[in-house]
Order: C-alpha cells, then structure tokens, then sequence
C-alpha cells in the first residue's frame, strides 16, 4: 500500500526520509513515498507528485514549527484530502511542536505526535487496516518496540541538525522589494545589465520581498534556497508555476540579492550592514542524463509547434543553439551514401563567423 510523506523544509526533510524507511521496516506490506527521494531523473515533477497522491491510501504530513503554515505543505493536505474524501486517512506527523498548537486546517484532522508512542501506533494501527492482508495487533505493537527507539533517534537528530532560526522584530521601514526596485533604477545602468537583475530578482521579490531588510540573512534564506533547488516554490511568476532551479540559476539570484543588499547599506543606509549571502556548493547540481524517447515526449509536448523541428535537430545533432540559427539552406547537401539531404557546415565556421 502506497503512502504519501508530505514535507517542506530541512527539519520535515529529514524526518520524512527517516520515516520512509522506517515505516518499512515496521510494517514491510508498505509503501511510503516521498518526493525528492522517489522522483526519477527527468520526470516532471508536479504531474508525478499529483499522480502519487492519487495513487496513496494514506496521507502522512511532517508537520515542523517552521513549516506549520508553509502554502506547499497545505497544498498536499488539500490534494491528500480531496482525493481520499476520509480525513481519517491524512494524519498531520507533528516532530517539534504540541498537538494542540497546531492550527485550522491541519487541526481538524487526526494528529499524531512523532514522539508520543500510543499516538503512533494509533497511526500505525490506521496503515495496517488498510492492507489487503494485515498483520495482528500483537505483531505490530512488537514490531514499533523493536523500532522505536530508531526512530526517536532519528527525529533528535533532525531537530539538531536543523535548527530554526528566530527572527527577531523588525526595526527597519524598507521592505526588500523596495530596494530591489530601487537598485533596478540606478541611473547609468545598461539595459543589458537591468534586464538581466529584474530576471534573477523576480523570484526572491516574490518569495520574500514583504520581508524588512533586517531580517535578510544567511540563514533565513535556507529554505529560500532548499524550495528554489527542489522546485517546491507554489508562487506563480507571470501565470506559471516555478520548475526546479538549476545551481547556477539560484546563485545568480543570490548574487543580485547580496548586491542590492550591499547598496541599501553601502549607499543608502536603509540597514547598518549588508549580511553575507552565500552561494550553493555546485555539487548540488543535478546530474546529466539520457533523454529517454518518454522524456523527450513529454518536453517536447510543453514545446509550440513551431519550435519542436528545430528542437529535434539539436537533440538528435547535439550542435549548439547558435549553429542552429546560423544554418544556411546553400549548405543543405545532397550526399551519394545518403538517403537524405543534410546541412554540412563549411569549414573554418565559428559561430556567425569565418576563421
């Protein structure tokens, strides 16, 4: 039976992938799933999320102090609850806070808390149920005394290596976004240089622009960061929903946040100081990979008509995008061992030009 670990965050993170292994060592008939660790290389991830809820009958949301009212998180116990109509079926995993400080609408389903021991056999006893061939109750409660202490473990460990960050009221009047606009407004800027700081500043305006500049640092853009590589963020920019970051996008916008950050102290004394910002290791990267003929479908079918020749030509050639719009119809040839016509780049061609 399919599980859905609902998470947002490092501290939900963690305690998820724990959970994802230890509910199958508890109960080996099931099947947890949580995105990040289960979504292939390659595979849009929202239509694989949707499609993993509709096909779990169990919904388990790790719910963390920092994460309680995060949109994505509430997103999935919507998803979770529209598609089981059984609120039974949706359990809020609460790790550092008590029961009773969580809020509507998490609160009005069953919650479990992650270190209460009759709370998660309850739990468990919930999965069981569902499972064309459960175990006995005996099994079970021997089966979570075997386990728990693990997982107890698991979840201080979590707790340690995460730690939240408390921000302190804000004593500045300026929001971030008023000086990203301000810095897009520099007189003597290049047009080439503002089109390029309003792109990599469009998301963390939107992500965080509310916040007062005081409040901008290091580590309240952790999950700024995690949200942006993970491809979790839910705010629509221009009418589209976000895809996963690459490293070198991310630190970009990184880089133009410092900036306006450094002139809002260095310049216009909005702040006392501009915090350092630090970039994401490049080993973060996601990893090349085979474009299978499944993968190139589904890309190509996001693709308008007349933009899907020219894409197949550089994926079956691997030429770069400059050649393809360099080609030139007086080098189509017509070659003897050859069925087909096909381009053959004079040579000595170096992009536009001639050596």
């Amino acid at each position: 039976m399919k599980i859905f670990l609902s998470w947002s965050g490092d501290r939900s993170h963690d305690v998820a992938a724990k959970l994802r292994t230890w509910l199958r060592d508890v109960i080996q008939a099931s099947e947890p799933w949580m995105s990040k660790e289960d979504i292939s290389p390659g595979a849009i991830w929202f239509g694989e999320i949707s499609d993993n809820i509709n096909e779990s009958k169990y919904g388990i949301l790790c719910v963390t102090r920092d994460n309680r009212e995060k949109p994505w998180l509430l997103w999935e116990a919507g998803a979770l609850y529209r598609g089981f109509q059984d609120p039974r079926r949706v359990v809020p995993f609460v790790i550092d806070i008590a029961k009773n400080e969580l809020d509507q609408p998490l609160s009005h389903f069953q919650v479990v808390s992650a270190t209460d021991k009759q709370d998660v056999l309850r739990m468990l006893k919930g999965i069981n149920s569902e499972l064309p061939r459960p175990i006995s109750n005996e099994s079970l409660e021997n089966q979570l005394s075997l386990w728990w202490d693990n997982l107890q473990e698991a979840i201080s460990k979590a707790i340690a290596d995460n730690p939240i960050v408390e921000i302190k009221p804000s004593t500045c009047k300026y929001k971030f976004a008023e000086a990203a606009d301000r810095f897009l407004k520099e007189p003597g800027k290049q047009q080439s240089s503002t089109t390029r700081d309003e792109y990599a500043l469009r998301v963390p305006k939107a992500y965080f622009g509310d916040l007062p500049l005081d409040q901008i640092s290091d580590d309240a853009l952790r999950t700024f960061k995690a949200d942006r590589l993970a491809g979790t963020i839910t705010i629509l920019i221009e009418g589209k929903r976000l895809k996963a970051a690459r490293t070198s996008t991310l630190n970009k916008e990184l880089r133009t946040v410092g900036a306006v950050l450094n002139r809002a102290a260095d310049e216009w004394h909005m702040i006392e100081y501009a915090p350092k910002i630090s970039r994401v290791s490049e080993q973060s990267s996601k990893k090349s990979y085979i474009l299978d003929r499944q993968a190139q479908s589904n890309i190509f079918a996001m693709l308008p008509d007349h933009i899907i020749p020219a894409a197949l030509f550089a994926i079956n050639t691997g030429v770069r995008k400059q050649l393809i719009s360099d080609l030139e119809w007086s080098w189509l040839k017509k070659i003897p061992e050859i069925e087909y016509p096909i381009f053959v780049v004079p040579r000595g061609y170096r992009g536009s030009k001639f050596s």
